[in-house]
């Protein structure tokens, strides 16, 4: 979904960095940059702004937060030094940046459908969607940039859309779940602006492996379809661990973190910040 799960991963990080390193494969990559500028609060002037990337491949496309791969590496040197040092990860001191956007999108080349993973707590959900993109294409042109671009319009998620595609790119493939048009989306945004993706950079990525180090510590995905997925979503929106809290021991409760506090208390903190996060972010991608 959006931003809310951040908090929960940075407490999950603290056991995947006891993991192995990424094995790099010999796929090269075309990786494509877009900043996405968006309204997290329907009821806020608030702005945000975050670097997406879209990894295209011969066999695939992936979508997802910059933060996610830029920051592999630092999970590599905390990994590192919990080894030497024999000490437990404190997370309140884990000065890197959480991702705004935890999901991961994959369309199969060529594209048909959709693959939506997520990690909602403890676990991983993925659902498969077939989307029906009817796209219209308009006679309008512009340069966007240093690309030449045409303009077309679609409906999705409760929301109407404004894309504008290049050629100049052999890729009918875009930002997010939008795909589908003669070219590369240089620039889409619904016609509220309260999302906005432009193609900012593009290079290509030697051994590229899709997995960081996250990804390749995750055991348990679980499929489902994505109208269960929404229901778990909103049951997380008004319990968000509920789940966790009912699997905690009370000696686990009482065990002292390396910040000085019980783990209770850390736990209560991080709890309020999700109830918070979630009351002030209310205005998803899909509306439907």
């Amino acid at each position: 979904m959006n931003t809310i799960h951040k908090i929960t991963l940075k407490i999950i990080i603290i056991i995947l960095v006891n993991f192995s390193s990424v094995i790099f494969s010999q796929i090269t990559a075309n990786r494509f940059f877009y900043e996405l500028t968006y309204k997290p609060s329907k009821d806020s002037s608030k702005i945000k702004k975050e670097l997406m990337v879209l990894d295209i491949t011969p066999e695939k496309s992936i979508y997802r937060d910059y933060s996610i791969i830029s920051q592999d590496s630092i999970i590599k040197v905390i990994k590192e030094k919990a080894i030497r040092s024999g000490q437990t990860i404190d997370p309140q001191k884990m000065n890197f940046k959480m991702p705004d956007f935890t999901y991961k999108i994959e369309k199969k080349i060529p594209i048909k459908n959709i693959e939506f993973t997520d990690r909602i707590l403890q676990d991983n959900f993925i659902y498969k969607e077939d989307i029906k993109l009817n796209w219209e294409i308009k006679p309008e042109k512009k340069k966007i940039g240093e690309y030449k671009t045409q303009k077309a319009i679609c409906n999705y998620g409760g929301r109407k859309w404004e894309a504008w595609f290049s050629t100049d790119f052999p890729f009918q493939d875009g930002p997010y779940k939008f795909f589908g048009l003669p070219g590369l989306i240089i620039k889409i945004n619904d016609y509220n602006n309260d999302y906005t993706w432009v193609l900012v950079g593009n290079k290509k990525v030697d051994n590229y492996n899709e997995k960081t180090r996250i990804e390749e510590s995750t055991k348990n995905i679980i499929p489902i379809s994505k109208e269960k997925y929404i229901k778990i979503y909103k049951d997380y929106k008004k319990d968000p661990f509920g789940s966790v809290r009912q699997t905690l021991k009370p000696e686990q409760l009482q065990h002292r973190m390396p910040n000085g506090k019980t783990f209770a208390e850390n736990f209560k903190e991080e709890e309020e910040k999700v109830k918070r996060i979630l009351n002030e972010i209310n205005n998803p991608i899909e509306l439907e």
